[in-house]
This record gives C-alpha cells, sequence and structure tokens, in this order.
C-alpha cells in the first residue's frame, strides 16, 4: 500500500467529553490521503468505544489504534511517530480539533508548492469556552521567533506539521518532561530547520480544566521541566514559568 501524504498522531485517554470532535473534524476532510494513528492510555470511559466507532465508518481513512499503558503525553507522541507512515506529521490532541474541512487540503497545497519544506507552521488558534483566540505569526513571531522562543513558547504544536524526516535526523520528545516537551524540540531544530511561517489557521487548540494535575506534585514537576529545559539548552524561560505555575495553581493543565 501506498504511504499516505499525512499522519495524524491523536493521544487519548478519558477524552470522551471533546472526541467526538476531533474525530469528526478529521472524517469531514476533504483531502483523504492521510492515516489517523491513535496512541490510547487505556480510557476508563467511553473513549476507545468512539475512536473503534470513527474507524468502523471510516473506510477510506487508514485508522491505526493502539492500546498501551499511559506513561506521559511524550511517551504516547514517540509512539505515535514511530508507527507512522505518513511522510508528513500533525499532531492532533483528542480535545483538540481540524478548524475546518479545507485543513489538511490547505497544508497539502503549501507543501506541494513549496518543495522541500520540512517545518510549516501555522497561526496560533485556541478555544475557551465558547470563544475562539486568532493570533498571526507574521507581524511579530516570524521576525522574532528565536527571541521569543528563549523566553516561552510562541507557537503550539497543534499548527504544527513537520515531515517525518526530523524526527528520523534529530531525534524524538524528550520523554522525562511531563509538557514543554515541543518547545524542548523547537529548541533544538534552531539552527537545523527553520518553520515556514503562513498566515493560517489548521488546528483549533482547546484550553480547558478537564484533564488536570494539580498540588504540591504538579508545581514539582513544572519546576523539574523548567531546570530540565535550562540544563539542556541553557534557556531560562522566565515566562513560561510564570505561565505554567499560574496554570497549576488554577488547577489544570493537560495530561496523558
Amino acid at each position: 500500500m501506498e504511504e499516505p501524504f499525512f499522519t495524524l498522531i491523536t493521544c487519548s485517554r478519558n477524552s470522551e467529553k471533546h472526541l467526538q470532535e476531533c474525530l469528526d473534524s478529521a472524517e469531514k476532510q476533504i483531502f483523504r490521503d492521510f492515516e489517523h494513528v491513535f496512541v490510547e492510555g487505556k480510557s476508563l470511559d467511553k473513549t476507545e468505544n468512539l475512536i473503534k466507532e470513527y474507524k468502523r465508518k471510516t473506510k477510506d481513512i487508514r485508522v491505526k489504534f493502539i492500546k498501551r499503558e499511559p506513561k506521559g503525553i511524550s511517551d504516547a507522541f514517540n509512539h505515535g511517530i514511530k508507527q507512522a507512515k505518513g511522510k508528513y506529521l500533525i499532531f492532533l490532541n483528542s480535545d483538540d480539533y481540524l478548524t475546518d474541512e479545507t485543513s489538511l487540503a490547505r497544508i497539502h497545497d503549501y507543501l506541494v508548492k513549496h518543495q522541500g519544506i520540512l517545518w510549516l507552521q501555522g497561526n496560533l488558534r485556541y478555544q475557551t469556552g465558547n470563544k475562539v483566540w486568532k493570533f498571526s505569526n507574521m507581524p511579530i513571531i516570524k521576525p522574532l521567533f528565536k527571541l521569543l522562543l528563549s523566553l516561552f513558547c510562541p507557537i503550539n504544536h497543534q499548527n504544527t506539521v513537520m515531515s517525518k524526516k526530523i524526527f528520523e535526523d534529530n531525534g524524538l520528545f524528550l520523554e522525562d518532561l511531563s509538557s514543554g516537551m515541543d518547545r524542548e524540540l523547537f529548541i533544538r531544530l534552531l539552527g537545523i530547520i527553520d518553520p515556514y511561517f503562513v498566515d493560517q489557521n489548521f488546528v483549533t487548540f482547546r484550553i480547558h480544566s478537564g484533564s488536570k494535575s494539580s498540588g504540591f506534585s504538579g508545581v514539582k514537576s513544572q519546576f523539574y521541566n523548567l531546570v530540565r529545559l535550562y540544563e539542556i539548552h541553557r534557556v531560562i524561560p522566565f515566562i513560561t514559568g510564570l505561565v505554567w505555575m499560574y496554570k497549576y495553581d488554577r488547577g489544570g493543565t493537560k495530561s496523558v
């Protein structure tokens, strides 16, 4: 079988609340040359049933369902990467969704028109409650990307499209980081591969408190992540640290 152009990688654990919107957004894509890899962390709710129903009714989409012990989102991402057959990878979290039915088609058009792109970067787009926020990369983030990345993460992996070759040549996500693993990867790639910024929205990132880790253990974990980033890259991400601590103080962040 010919390799698909895209692999969507979705990591899930007890994700039934928002998962159906994620699945529907993939199912309605007009560009169909993609596979969808699910790394499922032994959910206790209806997550597994929803994925299996999606697989049953989407015969023209290659769906892989992998069930394994939950060991964190980096581990799940990496397992999805190892299973992926697509040329380009998109990390579609189980509570996020492709913005509209043309998302994959628009990404495909950019990559075909501009041969050789390894890292395509779309705009920030996220949802809190019923409110959707959109920010263009072009005025500030594109020209100041390297500087901003030393302070906080000005992009998100949901609107990042990467060639599988990037991971083959530069390694996978660091599995000892419970969050911020995408930012560590972006820093690692600086000077090796530059992102190709486009003024487009592909995926909507949902911010909510449905998956949470809070209290002292959460703060301790985030402190460890900040220390590790400094040890590896000699970067002091103080803005990121303040945001993470604020999130944990409010008792909410994503986990797998």
